[in-house]
């Protein structure tokens, strides 16, 4: 199992969560059409503007390719939606060890 994942923390503008989620979205069908990316999953502290990224890859060449990868448009997307943040930090990058998961819960990270 050498999955990599990716952490990403984003501060956001007040008045840009609507188009950085929808920017986010495009951009995350981009990875996973043409850089490999096997999931993405954003979530936000509750009643705050952070929020964070968590992406997992097949393994980290894939995740370093993976801009190369990537239609000239992402370029823009990803400029948009750093326009939307006040602050966007890599946070981490993680080697998956070990999975477990409760039987009767369906995850979308299989």
């Amino acid at each position: 199992m050498s999955k990599h994942i990716t952490l990403h923390s984003y501060h956001l503008k007040p008045e840009a969560e609507e188009e950085f989620l929808s920017t986010w979205k495009v951009l995350s069908d981009l990875n996973f059409r043409y850089a490999g990316c096997l999931a993405a999953r954003i979530h936000r502290r509750a009643s705050q503007l952070d929020y964070y990224e968590y992406s997992i890859w097949p393994d980290r060449e894939t995740y370093n390719r993976s801009s190369n990868s990537l239609p000239p448009a992402a370029l823009a997307l990803r400029a948009r939606l750093r326009a939307c943040c006040k602050r966007v930090e890599e946070a981490l990058e993680l080697e998956l060890l070990a999975e477990h998961r409760a039987k009767k819960i369906r995850s979308d990270f299989t």
